[in-house]
């Protein structure tokens, strides 16, 4: 006698599991990146006194490094999301994360529009 597995036997800790592998699988490597850029301008921020003293302009570099990181990951993230929906089978799961796409792309627009006003706040406060 043979016996088949069920997605509904399976337990819910081994879905969550496939899926995060489906998620990192599916995660580009400019993804991580952008994170590792971002933690660096972060980090550059917290720590400006202590390894920038004498650049009084590191802190608009990073800042403007991080606003560009934030809106470079907002748009990665939509990409993503749009992605697992292409791997995804069941309907109500596929139209849920298409959801969730096109909902990041408009966020991300707007973070995008938000990184450049920001930007550009910098640029001035820099140069006058």
């Amino acid at each position: 006698m043979k016996t088949t597995i069920t997605e509904a036997s399976v337990p819910v800790s081994t879905q969550l599991s496939r899926f995060l592998q489906r998620v990192l699988r599916l995660t580009p490597v400019a993804f991580w990146w952008l994170v590792a850029a971002l933690v660096f301008a972060v980090a550059n921020l917290i720590l400006k006194k202590e390894v920038w003293p004498n650049t009084p302009h590191a802190e608009h570099f990073f800042a403007g490094a991080a606003l560009a990181s934030l809106a470079s990951l907002a748009w990665m993230a939509a990409n993503l999301a749009w992605r697992v929906a292409n791997t995804i089978s069941c309907e109500p799961w596929n139209t849920t994360w298409r959801l969730a796409a096109i909902l990041g792309f408009m966020g991300a627009t707007g973070a995008t529009a938000a990184a450049a006003v920001g930007i550009g706040v910098l640029v001035s406060e820099a140069l006058f």
